[in-house]
């Protein structure tokens, strides 16, 4: 906490110097270096209307547009990549939601499959038409199930693709 002359902090008076520094848009890195320049400048008790520009100080600010623009660049760069990096896993997140499905529709069709079976057997068995009836249910539902098996992987490879083709 910056201390004034008088023994009073900033905050005893109810004025920051933080807060008057802030600017709208101001980023993280530049407040830093006005904090640093401000707290330098109040500790050597430099006045600013003696202090002497040397010339590499003013090449420093001609050059400071240069450098925020390459800043601009990097972080628009890093933004972008972080965006794609996002869109790749909610992708992946997908993909293995589909896989999950078809996991689990793929182990519904083998239980179909063998109670189809099983019914197939006690029909048999028992010459009896409704327990052949329930096994030829079993058979649609076992059908519908492929089918719907058969477009999940569709849809996997699909997207499996564009996630490969994503920068």
């Amino acid at each position: 906490m910056f201390v004034l002359s008088h023994g009073q902090s900033d905050v005893e008076r109810g004025y920051s110097v933080n807060k008057e520094m802030l600017v709208e848009n101001l980023e993280k890195s530049s407040l830093i270096t006005q904090r640093l320049i401000y707290d330098a400048i109040n500790a050597d008790k430099i006045k600013l209307e003696t202090m002497k520009l040397s010339p590499e100080l003013m090449k420093n600010c001609e050059l400071a547009s240069s450098r925020y623009k390459a800043a601009l660049r990097e972080s628009n760069a890093l933004k972008e990549k972080n965006e794609v990096s996002r869109k790749r896993k909610l992708a992946a997140d997908d993909i293995a939601e589909l896989k999950r499905k078809k996991l689990c529709e793929e182990e519904c069709i083998q239980n179909l499959n063998q109670q189809v079976e099983e019914k197939s057997l006690e029909a048999e068995e028992k010459q009896d038409f409704t327990l052949l009836a329930e096994a030829n249910s079993f058979r649609a539902t076992q059908k519908t199930k492929t089918e719907k098996v058969k477009k999940l992987s569709e849809m996997i490879e699909k997207m499996e693709k564009e996630l490969k083709g994503m920068k």
